[in-house]
């Protein structure tokens, strides 16, 4: 079974197991107010209550939630630096405190409600040999902070006679249940392992813990707005093996980085090497994606149209073509497609498109870079 297909599963199924849960806990909190009862003899009260309820439900959910999860990223804090791992960011929602010459902390500019996420970063050093019963503690560390708190809120549960206190005990018992189940279960979601995966990958080879650490901190900066050149040049380097999905999105990030350095040549052989273990281990969007990438260095270091022709094909052309509204870097790719195909309508409206966003991103990083790709496109086609 492909990995991406296996992993899809594991996910709709330990939040199968959660709505379930989750199900059942509404019912409990419906009798302990009544509703059901107020269903049946005055629907209009019964509407009213309700949704006020559901607002301060929702409300306290997302409450406990963010400290369950706090306190799970606190807790491989703590197992880790008993590990003797090093302290580099702990990031919860668009707070990110981190150490440079002392402890900082930056919030992003926009604050999301899709999902609470947090991430301890600690990184291991080369040099050192760590505690093996250590080290799976600490990926263990925020799981048995869940349970701790499953155990006394259990227990607060059993013993308190508030049906408020209950409530609120049982919102502590389920979500840090979820959070138990979901990080037990190894599997890897959008690049991001889960502690089980984390354990089951450390046992199998200990020297994943130094890729994986690298891959994460590279992903964090990404999403906190920093660019490859603002980034430490050491996170960016050639695993050692291609047999499991973390080093090879480092491969895919070290391609990324030689590109932002014009090094075009390394990136076609790299690609080349690994291209066969990116499809079979990651899938095959992957895959396309680093196709792409080999057509974008092939053009940028102005080779000849023959190898461009046989690399670019349908498939290629409508995966990115199913991915153009979420990056402006594709426009000239598919622009690219449809000069080569003689398509003067299609690439006109790319060429116009690409115009009329130059006209609302005019201090955008990246327009330069666009604009010189577009120009070496129509120089390459038209040799």
């Amino acid at each position: 079974m492909p990995k991406e297909l296996k992993n899809t599963i594991l996910t709709i199924i330990v939040n199968f197991i959660y709505s379930v849960i989750f199900i059942v806990f509404l019912f409990y909190v419906s009798s302990q107010f009544g509703f059901i009862e107020w269903l049946e003899y005055d629907s209009f009260n019964f509407l009213k209550h309700l949704i006020i309820f559901l607002t301060l439900f929702l409300l306290f959910h997302y409450i406990v939630n963010l400290i369950s999860i706090i306190l799970h990223e606190i807790g491989h804090l703590i197992f880790g630096l008993n590990a003797k791992l090093k302290f580099n960011s702990l990031s919860i929602l668009n707070m990110y405190i981190y150490k440079e010459d002392k402890l900082k902390i930056k919030f992003d500019n926009k604050l999301t409600f899709s999902g609470i996420k947090g991430y301890c970063d600690l990184s291991f050093d080369d040099n050192i040999k760590y505690n093996n019963n250590k080290i799976i503690l600490y990926y263990l560390g925020g799981i048995i902070i869940n349970f701790i708190l499953v155990v006394l809120f259990l227990l607060i549960f059993v013993l308190s006679l508030n049906k408020y206190i209950r409530i609120i005990s049982l919102l502590f018992i389920v979500d840090n249940s979820y959070l138990i189940l979901y990080n037990l279960i190894p599997f890897n979601k959008s690049g991001f392992n889960t502690d089980g995966m984390q354990i089951k990958l450390y046992l199998e080879n200990p020297d994943v813990i130094k890729t994986y650490s690298k891959l994460c901190k590279i992903q964090l900066l990404f999403s906190k707005g920093y660019t490859i050149k603002e980034m430490d040049k050491n996170l960016f380097c050639k695993p050692k093996k291609y047999d499991n999905y973390s080093d090879l999105l480092l491969s895919l990030f070290y391609i990324d980085y030689l590109t932002e350095y014009e090094k075009y040549d390394e990136v076609i052989k790299y690609i080349d090497l690994i291209q066969d273990s990116v499809k079979n281990i990651l899938g095959n969007d992957f895959y396309l994606l680093l196709k792409s990438q080999k057509i974008l260095s092939l053009v940028l270091k102005n080779n000849d149209l023959e190898e461009v022709t046989k690399i670019y094909d349908k498939e290629v052309f409508s995966y990115l073509k199913s991915i153009e509204k979420q990056d402006v870097n594709i426009l000239p790719l598919i622009y690219l497609y449809y000069k080569l195909s003689k398509d003067d309508k299609n690439s006109n409206e790319y060429k116009e498109k690409f115009n009329k966003w130059k006209l609302h991103n005019s201090k955008n990083p990246n327009l330069n870079d666009l604009n010189n790709l577009f120009e070496k496109i129509d120089k390459l086609v038209k040799n």
